[in-house]
């Protein structure tokens, strides 16, 4: 039952986003603890930004599934050693059985998708999203076995009609969090139509098979760790092409202090290194320009007395080059 069950359930998930922070996409919150071995994880379940839109799914609740006899594993998880604020979220692929394979994956089915199918032998896979965003970006790790790949990919749907797309094949060993920014693309294929529907997934193994979850290749124990996860919305910023950025240069969320935490008057940064031709800008969750300011030697100071309260975002370029990014909330 359980197999037949996984087969559909794998055949394609999707995400709906408000805003353009990916709901909780640092991953700081809705953990459910499950017993395994006697101990309990922490295992990231699902969140919605409202009473209807429900967000991120793992396939963690085929854990819960009562009376089957087909074992099952978790393969989602919190992850403390974050790119920025508590945890993250870390995606493993498994075995369930000698001959099923299952990867890591992270997308949106509706909450209680498990017992839907099971009644109606029917889930639901879309789910709406009237905008159309240009890039996504985040950052992740990838710890692969025996040369294993990883997948990214995102589609953009008016009514069942294909807008846009765009995917990101990951090889080799990241062992430190690394940006990335994947493009989707609309030229040619909708790009003056609006949207109704978004599908995204995120995957440790890429060789999947969703019609067929026993085609499924992949190793146990590859992971790929996400987060800070965002949309952009801002058209020709660069060029439409998904890459994994140089870092090189890149500094970390242990390389950079932000504080007061929240701010009230002013706000400050301080870098552990210089940075050449640095500036940096506050974004609110539209997207939209708030304030920015060049950095002066490692430290810059913005001004927040006039921003009204509530979550904001920051960008740090140095060089016309991506630094880092990350999270500020004002309160007077």
């Amino acid at each position: 039952m359980k197999q037949t069950f996984l087969s559909v359930v794998f055949a394609v998930l999707a995400i709906g986003v408000m805003a353009q922070e990916i709901g909780d996409g640092g991953f700081e919150n809705k953990w459910k603890e499950f017993p395994v071995n006697g101990k309990s994880q922490s295992t990231y379940w699902d969140f919605s930004l409202d009473d209807v839109t429900d967000l991120f799914m793992t396939l963690n609740s085929l854990y819960e599934i009562p009376d089957d006899p087909l074992p099952t594993k978790l393969t989602a998880f919190r992850e403390t050693d974050a790119h920025s604020g508590n945890y993250a979220i870390k995606l493993q692929s498994v075995n369930f059985t000698n001959n099923l394979f299952v990867p890591g994956v992270l997308g949106t089915v509706d909450r209680n998708f498990a017992n839907i199918y099971l009644s109606e032998n029917y889930i639901e896979v879309e789910k709406p999203f009237a905008y159309k965003p240009r890039y996504l970006t985040g950052f992740f790790k990838y710890m692969p076995v025996n040369g294993d790949s990883a997948e990214i990919y995102i589609k953009s749907y008016n009514e069942g009609d294909l807008l846009g797309e765009g995917s990101l094949k990951i090889k080799g060993t990241f062992s430190e969090w690394t940006p990335f920014r994947l493009c989707v693309n609309y030229e040619g294929i909708g790009e003056y139509t609006d949207a109704t529907h978004i599908e995204m997934l995120f995957i440790a193994s890429a060789a999947y098979d969703w019609n067929n979850l026993e085609n499924c290749r992949g190793q146990a124990g590859t992971a790929l760790y996400l987060d800070d996860l965002a949309f952009d919305y801002e058209p020709g910023e660069y060029a439409c092409e998904s890459i994994i950025l140089n870092v090189r240069n890149m500094i970390t969320h242990k390389d950079i202090k932000v504080y007061p935490t929240p701010a009230s008057h002013d706000l400050y940064f301080e870098f552990s290194e210089r940075i050449p031709r640095g500036q940096i800008t506050i974004y609110d969750l539209t997207g939209a320009e708030i304030a920015s300011t060049t950095i002066e030697d490692n430290h810059a100071t913005i001004p927040v007395a006039n921003v009204a309260n509530g979550i904001y975002f920051y960008k740090v370029t140095g060089s016309k080059q991506m630094i880092c990014t990350g999270k500020v909330v004002v309160k007077h």
